[in-house]
């Protein structure tokens, strides 16, 4: 997907053009990756027991869906680490592991990664139930917590982030129409 300014953000087109078309990985994962891959699985179903218990919050872990946008011919598939009623509100929690180093450093360069924002973004576009949603990353091998909140005010966008703490700030740079074009392009 591309920002505003042009910028390319995420995955590259090739490689979710071959993914969409279920081509054979030309390098498999290694069993250390697969390993990897394990423990933040681990972790996950973890944290959203965790959650699952809160007398606070009604959470329904790991959620599909299917939903068709205008103008694209599939559907898009999507799993929402956890769906969340909190104060009568819909909203979603979406968790990341990693190594400690590069969580710091995320934290360090300003907030979170932006593929993260876009793929909250196109949770937003595909529920307008939705107002509000969870960034969470958790490191695996150190416990480095970070979090931050995204929810949607008159038609924008905004994000705070609580740990570390981060004043809030409009998400004016990604939208999920952009996504759309960048997968119309990807249907071509």
């Amino acid at each position: 997907v591309r920002d505003i300014s042009g910028k390319r953000i995420g995955a590259c087109m090739r490689s979710v053009y071959y993914k969409s078309k279920q081509t054979p990985e030309s390098n498999p994962r290694d069993f250390a990756s697969r390993l990897t891959a394990g423990f933040g699985n681990a972790i996950h179903t973890w944290f959203i027991a965790k959650l699952q218990k809160s007398k606070k919050l009604s959470v329904i872990g790991e959620a599909p869906g299917r939903v068709s946008v205008d103008g694209l011919t599939k559907e898009i598939s999507f799993r929402l680490d956890g769906l969340v009623t909190h104060r009568g509100e819909l909203g979603g929690v979406e968790l990341k592991t990693g190594a400690n180093y590069g969580l710091q450093s995320m934290c360090k360069k300003g907030g979170p990664h932006e593929k993260d924002i876009l793929q909250i973004l196109s949770y937003f576009g595909t529920n307008e139930a939705i107002t509000w949603f969870g960034l969470v990353y958790l490191a695996r091998d150190s416990g480095f917590r970070a979090e931050y909140h995204i929810w949607k005010e008159d038609g924008k966008f905004y994000l705070k982030g609580l740990v570390p703490a981060m004043s809030a700030r409009e998400i004016n740079h990604l939208s999920f129409p952009g996504i759309i074009n960048e997968w119309k392009e990807l249907e071509k």
